[in-house]
Formats: C-alpha cells, sequence, structure tokens
C-alpha cells in the first residue's frame, strides 16, 4: 500500500468498535510506525481469545487503519459520537445512536438490511436498493502470501479456503477424492475447526495451492449478501479459481479468464483437467487474474471509501445538521420506535430465510 495522502474529508469520521478495549489500545499505540498488514495480523492475534466473528473487525478496525494512514480524519470509537457521522459494523448498531444524535452509518455485509442507521454500506451490488446504499468492495486478505511462481504449471494442489464443514458433502465423498487422487491432485482445507486463530494463519497462505476451489452449500438467498473476496484473493494469489454460482463473483466476471463456474463435482473434474491439459490456459488465467487484482488493492479500496465518505456520506451528514432538533432527536419520536421494529423484523425474516431456504447440496 502507498503512502498517498487522500483529499482530507470536511468533517472527522469515527468508527465505532465496542470491543475497543486497553488491549488493543496498546496494540493501536505508535500505530503509524508499523505496515498496516503486520498490525492487522497482531490485531487478530489478539481477538482470535476474544471471538469467532471477523466482520466488525474487517469493515471498523481495518477501514479505520488503512484510512488513518492515507491521512484522513478518522478515529476510532467504542461509543457513538454526538452530532458527528458514525461508521457503525451491522453487529454493534444500536439505538444509543440516535439518543446521542450521531449520524450512523452502517456497515451490512452479510446481514438483513439495517434500519437503524441514515446510511449503509454494502459488499454486494445486490443490496443496493436507493440511494441511501454504497457498494464498497471488501478489503483483500491483509498478508496475503500468493503462490510460490517456482511451481510452474503444476497441478498437484487444489485449495479450499474456508472450514472444512461448509464444504458441501458431494465434495467430501471418497469416488470425487478418488478421482483427485487419480489425477495427483490433493484436497487442502485452510483449517478443520473455527478456531479464528488457526484462520488466520493459515487462510493467507496460497504458497502451495494451484488451484482455488469456492463452492459455498449456502442458499442461493444467503450469497447475495456475500463479498467477491475469494475471486479477488485467488487473482492477487495468482491461482485459478474454481468457483460456484454466486452473484458477487458474476458482477465481477468480464472473461471467461476470471474464473472457471461449477456447480458439482463433475464440473471440478473437468475444470481441472482442462487446465492440466492446457498450460496456456492456466497461464492465461493467472496473468489476467493479477491484471483484475490491481482494481482491488487496498490503495484502490481506500479511494472508493473516500469517494463515499467525502460525497453522498457528507452530503447527507450536512443536510440532516440542517434539520431542527426536534426531527434530529429520534429517540423523542415514535419514528425511532418504530426504525427498531422494523430493524428487528428484517434481523429475523434475514436469518429464517436463511434457514428455511433450501441448499443447492443436500448433506
Amino acid at each position: 500500500m502507498t503512502s498517498t495522502s487522500l483529499k482530507p474529508l470536511i468533517y472527522p469520521v469515527y468508527f465505532v468498535f465496542q470491543e475497543n478495549t486497553d488491549d488493543l489500545q496498546k496494540l493501536l499505540k505508535d500505530s503509524d510506525a508499523k505496515p498496516v498488514e503486520i498490525l492487522l495480523d497482531e490485531i487478530y492475534q489478539h481477538f482470535s481469545q476474544v471471538t469467532s466473528h471477523t466482520a466488525p473487525i474487517n469493515w471498523a478496525l481495518q477501514t479505520f487503519l488503512y484510512l488513518k494512514r492515507k491521512g484522513l480524519d478518522v478515529h476510532l470509537t467504542s461509543n457513538y459520537v454526538p452530532n458527528q457521522i458514525c461508521i457503525v459494523p451491522y453487529d454493534f448498531l444500536s439505538t444509543r445512536g440516535f439518543i446521542s444524535n450521531a449520524y450512523v452509518v452502517a456497515c451490512q455485509y452479510d446481514r438483513g438490511r439495517p434500519q437503524i442507521c441514515h446510511q449503509r454500506i454494502v459488499q454486494n451490488k445486490l443490496n443496493v436498493i436507493d440511494k441511501t446504499d454504497h457498494f464498497i468492495p471488501h478489503w483483500p486478505q491483509p498478508n496475503l502470501i500468493p503462490r510460490d511462481p517456482s511451481r510452474g504449471f503444476a497441478l498437484k494442489n487444489l485449495g479450499y479456503k474456508g472450514r472444512e464443514y461448509n464444504l458441501a458433502s458431494p465434495f467430501k465423498q471418497p469416488d470425487f477424492l478418488k478421482q483427485l487422487e487419480a489425477m495427483e491432485i490433493a484436497l487442502s482445507f485452510s483449517n478443520s475447526n473455527s478456531d479464528l486463530r488457526g484462520a488466520w494463519q493459515d487462510w493467507n497462505s496460497y504458497q502451495e495451492i494451484d488451484v482455488i476451489l469456492a463452492v459455498r452449500n449456502s442458499p442461493p438467498y444467503h450469497l447475495d449478501f456475500k463479498p467477491a473476496s475469494k475471486l479477488v484473493n485467488a487473482w492477487m494469489a495468482g491461482c485459478p479459481a474454481l468457483l460456484g454460482p454466486e452473484p458477487a463473483y458474476q458482477q465481477l466476471r468480464q472473461s471467461e479468464l476470471d474464473y472457471i463456474e461449477v456447480q458439482n463435482p463433475d464440473d471440478i473434474i473437468s475444470a481441472l483437467q482442462r487446465l492440466k491439459q492446457d498450460s496456456s490456459l492456466y497461464e492465461a488465467m493467472v496473468k489476467n487474474g493479477l491484471h483484475r487484482a490491481k482494481e482491488f488493492t487496498p490503495d484502490k479500496i481506500c479511494d472508493r471509501w473516500q469517494d463515499v465518505l467525502a460525497g453522498p456520506i457528507t452530503q447527507g451528514y450536512e443536510q440532516w445538521r440542517q434539520e431542527p432538533a426536534p426531527k434530529k432527536a429520534f429517540n423523542k419520536s415514535a419514528g425511532l420506535v418504530w426504525q427498531v421494529l422494523r430493524h428487528r423484523q428484517i434481523r429475523n425474516d434475514f436469518w429464517q430465510n436463511v434457514r428455511n431456504n433450501p441448499k443447492p447440496f443436500a448433506e
């Protein structure tokens, strides 16, 4: 990431991270002396003892660190700041932001559409419903270790960058694994448990991986909220990708060199045979991926954040500041009650749809 500063924001921005503990502050002390990626590694190692959910870290801590390094007037806070722009991960949303009259911008990620906020940041273009929703790509994997180029066009390791239990059963059946074995290809997992420390230490390494596999056994409804991170990380790692039919991937696809879409074990075997037999296709996919990855560097994502913060969020904030105090004080009106009830209903509906919608593969 370059150190080129971004154009200053008119107003300060506060990132709300409720787990802003003394231990975290110790890690952040003199943070400018360390590369952001190294600092993030230390942060994830610390929070591996606290939580298994990384989204608030990604959206609050990581964004704060990158934008601060770019010279923007951004701050990390445990609570909403009255009368200021507050960026809040979905899981930290509460009515306190309205009680203290903060201008709340919610980060949605794979959750129901937030209601107790003024604007939203989303990670999938399908979640842009109106002018208060703004798409910003997810950050790429920090400290990503690319595939070792000395491996050439060898195709020995098929890597699944996810927890083993999230891979659908057809891709773990003996028949499929025997087909891979016959092709002298091994299927490897990042880790086989839910431990965040193990995930962080292993998920960033693509050194020995030749092809990435990413087929989630999630209901199509849930996939509408997922980001394209696995594709972008594969591009950056120099690995061709075999991906399931997810909207986020399809939104980015410009040519057949971006990735090969697969839906079942037969598709995977066919794709691997093509790549094994045609080294020029493998090479072309790697080169194309490295080129496409330039669109999603931390510098590019910072630019996008600056555009949204300086544009629609600043405009909305200025309009909000001009409103009379009683109108801004949602806590004194029935408006807040309706928003809270609506927020809870959408949250419950979201998880009910995730549970009740059929998965593409029977377990």
